[in-house]
C-alpha cells in the first residue's frame, strides 16, 4: 500500500564527511498520487536525532498523506512523520472515519497546514515533548483544531503499549481547542 522499500547502503553527508547506512525508503506523494520525494530513514543514524534524509535535497518538505489518492478532508489526525502516520492509519483504517497525515517535524510550514483547509475537526497529536508546538500548530489551523495529549508517542501507543482504537478515541474526545 505505501510502497515502502529498503536501500542497502545510502551515502549521506555528516559533519563534512561521507557516512553510509542502510535505509528504509518512504515515498511521499502529493494529493492525486504524484511522487514528490523519497525519505530515507537511516537504520544506523550518526546521531539519534539525525535519522532522515531526502532522496532529492533542496525540495521543500511535504505533508505525508496516508491516502494520497485524494486531498485530506473530514476528521483528520496530524502526527509527526511518515512512520507514525502509517502506524496510526493502520489501526484506524478499518473505520474509514479518519484521515491521517504526517507533518515533517514539530514546526511545519504554513503551506503544509493550508492543505488541511477541508479537514474538520483536525486533531493535532504530536509527541509528548512537543506540547508547545502542538498549541502553535492548532492556533495556526484555527477553530477546527484540537490538541490530543497522549502520554507516549502515537505509534508507541499502539505498538509498544498495546493501546486500542477505543482508548485513542477516548483521548480524542478529551482533546482541547
Amino acid at each position: 500500500r505505501f510502497k515502502l522499500g529498503y536501500c542497502a547502503s545510502r551515502s549521506v553527508w555528516y559533519h563534512g564527511a561521507e557516512y553510509n547506512s542502510p535505509t528504509a525508503t518512504i515515498p511521499v506523494f502529493q494529493a492525486g498520487g504524484a511522487l514528490v520525494n523519497i525519505r530515507h530513514r537511516l537504520i544506523n543514524p550518526p546521531e539519534p536525532n539525525d535519522k532522515y534524509r531526502p532522496e532529492r535535497a533542496g525540495l521543500p518538505a511535504s505533508l505525508y498523506l496516508t491516502e494520497p489518492e485524494q486531498a485530506p478532508r473530514g476528521m483528520t489526525l496530524v502526527v509527526e512523520g511518515e512512520i507514525k502516520a502509517i502506524i496510526v492509519w493502520s489501526y484506524f483504517q478499518e473505520s474509514h472515519r479518519v484521515t491521517v497525515v504526517g507533518v515533517p517535524g514539530k514546526n511545519p510550514r504554513d503551506e503544509l497546514l493550508q492543505q488541511l483547509s477541508e479537514c474538520e475537526p483536525v486533531y493535532v497529536v504530536l509527541d509528548p515533548d512537543a506540547t508547545l508546538q502542538a498549541f502553535q500548530i492548532a492556533k495556526r489551523l484555527g477553530n477546527q483544531a484540537r490538541i490530543v495529549k497522549l502520554p507516549v508517542k502515537s505509534d508507541d501507543f499502539f505498538v509498544r503499549y498495546d493501546g486500542t482504537v477505543t482508548e485513542f478515541e477516548s483521548a480524542i474526545k478529551h482533546s482541547a481547542r
